[in-house]
């Protein structure tokens, strides 16, 4: 798709793309990196949703079928978020990009003050990256 008239750019990277038989695609990975890297060298304003944290959990618990309860998905992502935070740190830094993580609830979206929070905390990101580079 042509974004070179976008500003901001909203990228879903769903469970499906970013893992391999229940695993982290840690090449695709950076493959992404590389290809957000461009866009943000070349001045546009990027915001990833990712999912993975499960199949990230289950490459550290080393559980092969994926399960259904949703207390056993809930503990492997848990153990899978900081991997995958991690994992994304690495690879985009190796394009001279940091990142940061904003963790939501149903409640940042409750009230306009809370949405109007949330706008800020992105907005003030975008800032600092921009003072930064």
């Amino acid at each position: 798709k042509n974004f070179s008239k976008a500003k901001r750019i909203l990228i879903k990277i769903g469970t499906a793309v970013i893992t391999k038989n229940n695993r982290l695609d840690k090449e695709l990975m950076r493959q992404k990196a590389r290809e957000i890297s461009e866009l943000i060298h070349g001045g546009k304003q990027v915001i990833i949703i990712s999912s993975g944290a499960v199949g990230a959990g289950m490459e550290i618990s080393n559980v092969t079928d994926r399960p259904r309860e949703v207390i056993q998905l809930q503990l492997l992502s848990g153990k899978g978020q900081p991997r995958l935070m991690r994992l994304y740190e690495l690879k985009f830094k190796r394009f001279g990009v940091q990142i940061a993580q904003i963790l939501l609830t149903h409640h940042n979206f409750e009230t306009q003050d809370e949405v109007n929070n949330l706008f800020d905390v992105i907005t003030g990101y975008f800032k600092k990256h921009a003072a930064d580079s």
